[in-house]
């Protein structure tokens, strides 16, 4: 046998055969129906079980990805059951699958998928509407809500270092300290309101009312808040941010005249938060104030500018509310 330059090959020579690399997804489809799921079969492979390269080689072998609980559970009443039961878990927990199987199939059917939480508009099922009228029909069960919403509310004020306090709220907290009057900030009230500042000497409240509360369904709450709480002897003052920002120390001078506060030797601060107000991670302390503080005061005095702001944060909660009804 001669080779191609004409030399005679030797006699005892081995032809080495050159043969195409093993697949090792060549038996794919009978992995993946030996496994039954794409987790396993990543693992089989030596990948992590999140791995998308077992999908992607299922696929290009011919393979079709099953959704997980496909063998095990007729998903035939999938629309009726979760029409019937109102939410996924509950589907769930009722098929005795997980709740990505359930949301899978329910997007593999097309069937939408409902809002969590009370969304305007959205229609409740009778099994919710019968759940949901057995515990709140129940007085012990409602007080017991209202303890774990209150003591929850509380723990998060006391613990959030970054507590949300307004800029208006600051301004009123600036104006007490000049005039030393003491004052808590952020404290709960008959059980279910908080107040931004309550006098110490007095049961007196002042409540600084920003832009989010020029809305009609705000008023109507503020309105039968401040019914309340009056009826329960205290005495409460609103100022909008024109007149915060125009002079502080004329609110509190309004409350000292009509509430007959007086200065007190030493006025005791419990402000909620140590420096609690911040834009993104830059906290707003003096310097800020002293830079922007003046600007703000002119733009929010202006009412051309604050009805175009007020305008403009109408029109966000009008998209807000539209995109949530094209989810439904």
């Amino acid at each position: 046998m001669e080779n191609t330059e004409g030399t005679g090959q030797p006699p005892d020579s081995v032809e080495i055969i050159r043969e195409a690399p093993v697949d090792p997804w060549c038996n794919v489809l009978e992995e993946y129906a030996q496994v039954g799921s794409l987790r396993h079969l990543a693992v089989l492979h030596g990948l992590p079980p999140r791995s998308r390269v077992a999908r992607r080689q299922l696929i290009a072998h011919g393979g079709k990805p099953q959704i997980e609980g496909d063998t095990e559970v007729d998903w035939s009443n999938l629309r009726v059951d979760y029409e019937r039961l109102g939410g996924i878990r509950l589907v769930a927990e009722s098929y005795g699958v997980g709740f990505k199987a359930v949301r899978n199939h329910l997007a593999a059917a097309g069937i939408p998928i409902k809002l969590r939480g009370h969304v305007k508009g959205q229609k409740k099922s009778e099994h919710w509407r019968e759940a949901s009228a057995r515990h709140w029909n129940d007085p012990m069960w409602r007080d017991e809500q209202r303890r774990k919403w209150v003591s929850r509310v509380v723990r998060i004020n006391a613990t959030n270092r970054l507590s949300p306090v307004s800029p208006l709220e600051h301004e009123l907290h600036e104006a007490l300290k000049r005039v030393r009057i003491g004052f808590r900030t952020q404290r709960l009230i008959l059980d279910r309101y908080f107040a931004d500042i309550l006098i110490t000497q007095a049961p007196v409240v002042i409540e600084a009312d920003g832009a989010l509360h020029y809305y009609t369904a705000s008023k109507r709450h503020d309105a039968e808040r401040d019914t309340v709480m009056e009826a329960a002897s205290y005495r409460v003052f609103r100022f909008t941010g024109t007149q915060i920002f125009a002079d502080p120390d004329k609110c509190i001078e309004t409350v000292i005249a009509e509430c007959g506060l007086h200065s007190e030797p030493e006025p005791t601060y419990d402000i909620v938060g140590s420096n609690p107000y911040a834009i993104g991670k830059v906290p707003i302390g003096p310097e800020w104030r002293a830079m922007n503080g003046a600007r703000l005061r002119k733009q929010w005095a202006d009412p051309e500018w604050r009805e175009r702001q007020i305008a403009l944060m109408r029109d966000g909660q009008k998209r807000r509310r539209e995109r949530r009804q094209a989810v439904i």
